[in-house]
């Protein structure tokens, strides 16, 4: 069974960090480390079925502690013509989080835009988390990090 996924809410900007935290903190207290179920786990497993080794993972039971935190992020760069015309869009990734906190790989789960694809997964591989850990020591884990992207008038686009 697949535990050790969680689903972090929707948030902009420098909301990211602190927010990220406090759904890990609340999974960690409630000792739900994110179970999910069947239709869940079966769409992580499409997602990843090019990936042995993340498939290999996602079939194991993982026991964990404490879920991984986030402790640096990068914002996402706002992609110029959606900018432009205040396109709005929702993008979440399934991210794996290595033993050294650092983000070991990540995919569009869904997304409403795929103008945002692109820049969402560029900012997450540069996000740094504090691992999971077992009782065993740090382990890996997966996310799913919705990142949601709204252009405000007084923003700037990535150039």
């Amino acid at each position: 069974m697949l535990s050790g996924c969680m689903t972090v809410g929707s948030y902009t900007e420098g909301d990211y960090l602190k927010a990220a935290n406090d759904r890990f903190r609340e999974a960690e207290a409630s000792k739900d480390t994110g179970v999910v179920d069947q239709v869940f786990a079966d769409r992580l497993a499409r997602l990843w079925a090019d990936n042995p080794e993340i498939t290999r993972w996602l079939s194991e039971d993982h026991k964990l502690v404490r879920a991984p935190r986030l402790i640096g992020q990068t914002t996402p760069k706002y992609p110029l013509v959606p900018w432009l015309t205040r396109t709005r869009a929702n993008v979440v990734l399934s991210v794996v989080i290595g033993r050294d906190g650092n983000v070991a790989n990540a995919r569009v789960y869904e997304s409403s835009n795929s103008w945002f694809d692109a820049p969402a997964l560029e900012a997450v591989r540069e996000w740094k988390f504090l691992s999971a850990e077992s009782a065993s020591g740090p382990e890996v884990s997966m996310v799913l990090l919705p990142v949601r992207f709204e252009a405000r008038p007084t923003g700037t686009p990535a150039l």
